[in-house]
């Protein structure tokens, strides 16, 4: 366990102490806000889900309604995983019930950034033994259940998508807080079985000289490809890259942050 961090210290002192630790982390809130949205609640409102997948999509020109669908359930997804891997790295209770509100941001200097969209969370932790795997799956089949009757993004594509977001924070969370062997080993088991099983997503290890280090493999796709914006050009991990080509691009990735040291 942090020793800068104990149990008996409230959630949001946690929460805010872990969020002065790591840049990774979204916006959170203990406890379920009143003007949050439950996952029942986003699958029960078609008219509020089709509008937060229209405000989706200001992060990419072009972006058709599946590509506003995985991005969004990326956005949830990241912003639940997290939190779930920065609260059980340290020790803490984990999470049990999470609820969303959707809001733009401007990423980037004023001449030259972005606007984009992203998806604070508010969190309620209770006592006994975490189930990561079973509380991902009951938080998001309402919302991928109903996105994909609005968006015709299929459920496997979406929990794809879920599953590269659970190795993703594991895995990056855990490095930013000097544990990313560890956050492997928790996700490892979360996304060997059930609807987050595609046997795709998972790890990479890769040496470039005397360096060496972790990186992500991917199941699912972002869709980004589709958009005006990608020009044909796909991320280093993406799903649509050979693998030689993934150990290629971050072999060099690697390569060059040593040259900076």
């Amino acid at each position: 366990m942090d020793a800068n961090l104990k149990p008996s210290t409230g959630l949001q002192q946690i929460i805010d102490n872990l969020r002065a630790r790591s840049d990774e982390l979204p916006a959170a809130h203990a406890g379920l806000r009143e003007h949050m949205l439950t996952p029942a609640a986003i699958a029960s409102d078609i008219g509020r889900l089709e509008a937060w997948l229209e405000q989706q999509g200001i992060a990419a020109e072009g972006m058709d309604r599946k590509t506003q669908a995985a991005y969004m359930i990326g956005g949830l997804a990241w912003s639940v995983c997290i939190w779930m891997a920065a609260l059980a790295l340290t020790g803490h209770r984990p999470i049990r019930r999470v609820a969303f509100e959707q809001e733009r941001y401007w990423w980037g200097t004023p001449e030259d950034g972005h606007e984009y969209v992203r998806y604070p969370i508010s969190i309620e932790v209770s006592d006994g033994p975490p189930n990561h795997r079973e509380t991902i799956e009951q938080i998001f089949e309402p919302i991928i259940a109903a996105t994909m009757v609005t968006s015709g993004l299929s459920a496997g594509a979406q929990w794809r998508l879920v599953a590269d977001n659970v190795a993703s924070a594991f895995l990056y969370g855990g490095k930013a807080l000097g544990m990313a062997a560890r956050g492997m080993e928790i996700a490892g088991p979360i996304i060997a079985e059930g609807r987050l099983h595609n046997g795709k997503t998972g790890f990479l290890e890769i040496t470039a000289g005397k360096a060496c280090d972790w990186f992500l493999v991917r199941g699912g796709c972002c869709r980004y490809y589709t958009t005006r914006d990608a020009e044909g050009d796909y991320c280093t991990s993406c799903v649509l890259r050979k693998r030689d080509d993934q150990i290629a691009r971050y072999t060099e990735y690697l390569a060059s942050l040593q040259t900076l040291e």
